[in-house]
């Protein structure tokens, strides 16, 4: 037996003698499969958020329609805040459908809604994953929520009131969120109308 397989088997063995331990020790600490499944749909909401800015951009290039659409991709996606990119695009939709009242009422509201989701998905990558050891309901065993070194929510909150987590099922429903938006956005971005080429008309 090679050197690297004992020290495989070595590891393997620590890690089963660890888990073995903790349920003794804290009888109510998250399975491996529940922390193994919440860490999986973090990750799925993550990679569903990545197709919101993907179908942001369609709106952006349906409305400007550069000549060279490699480098307006590029200056789209080298700004990093989504929010950024966001308030950019809103410019060029009013720009392009600025006498279209209807489309500039719906991409009002698909920009609030795009802005609203970009918390929730700020609170899954930025929070804090608290794992519990004495909980026993079975939704708060494990969830995200802020950071203890972040004061901000604490202040919010009234004297024993518990912060609101973000349990497995609403990190789930998010994902779900991601994906409605994105398909939105890009459904949008196909009802955008072309520019006109027609040149303007002398008086």
């Amino acid at each position: 037996m090679s050197a690297k397989s004992i020290v495989e088997q070595v590891r393997a063995r620590a890690r089963r003698v660890t888990a073995k331990e903790i349920a003794q020790l804290y009888p109510h600490y998250p399975k491996p499969s529940q922390v193994k499944t919440f860490y999986a749909a973090m990750g799925k909401a993550i990679a569903a958020w990545q197709s919101v800015e993907s179908s942001l951009y369609e709106v952006y290039r349906a409305c400007t329609r550069a000549a060279i659409p490699g480098a307006e991709a590029a200056a789209f996606f080298s700004v990093a805040a989504f929010r950024a990119k966001l308030t950019l695009t809103s410019a060029a939709v009013n720009f392009i459908a600025h006498d279209q009242i209807a489309l500039l009422n719906e991409w009002k509201a698909l920009s609030n809604r795009a802005a609203h989701k970009a918390d929730r998905r700020n609170e899954i990558a930025h929070g804090a994953v608290w794992t519990m050891f004495q909980e026993k309901r079975k939704d708060r065993k494990i969830y995200i929520g802020p950071s203890m070194f972040d004061p901000r929510e604490a202040m919010k909150r009234k004297p024993g009131q518990d912060t609101e987590p973000l349990t497995l099922k609403r990190v789930r429903d998010y994902e779900k969120d991601f994906r409605v938006l994105g398909r939105r956005l890009s459904h949008f971005a196909h009802r955008i109308p072309r520019p006109s080429t027609q040149p303007p008309q002398s008086a």
